[in-house]
């Protein structure tokens, strides 16, 4: 009998690309909700979804336990191409960096559904939130 660690050394394919199908969903449910506001602004905050992935991969992934594995998005060998594996000792302390990424289009999401309420706004904050 294998235990769930030994299962999930290496995360199955099927996981990684379902994660990262969600993960960029998010990014551009996001960006097209915030372009409701500002088109440049939506544009932005992709880029700037973009930016802190990488950014996720620096000091996040080179400090977990699957760098140079195939974590559940697969950061941890694409983190192990680009980078220096760092402490698995300061892997919690870069969670805060992906605040702004999950929690601007909720924000901006809910002033769009106060001030300027669309069936186009409300289903895409919806499938943001849902994601």
């Amino acid at each position: 009998m294998t235990t769930q660690e030994e299962m999930y050394e290496n995360f199955p394919i099927s996981e990684v690309i379902m994660t990262n199908v969600l993960n960029f969903s998010g990014f551009t449910f996001g960006a097209i909700l915030i372009s409701f506001l500002n088109t440049w602004l939506g544009i932005i905050y992709f880029l700037f979804c973009i930016g802190t992935l990488v950014w996720v991969l620096k000091v996040r992934c080179s400090n977990c336990y699957y760098y140079g594995k195939r974590c559940v998005a697969g950061y941890g060998i694409i983190s192990s191409k680009l980078f220096k594996k760092g402490d698995p000792e300061k892997f919690h302390q870069s969670v805060k960096y992906t605040i702004p990424v999950v929690y601007t289009p909720v924000f901006i999401g809910l002033y769009l559904v106060i001030t300027e309420l669309s069936t186009s706004i409300f289903i895409v904050f919806f499938l943001y939130l849902i994601i």
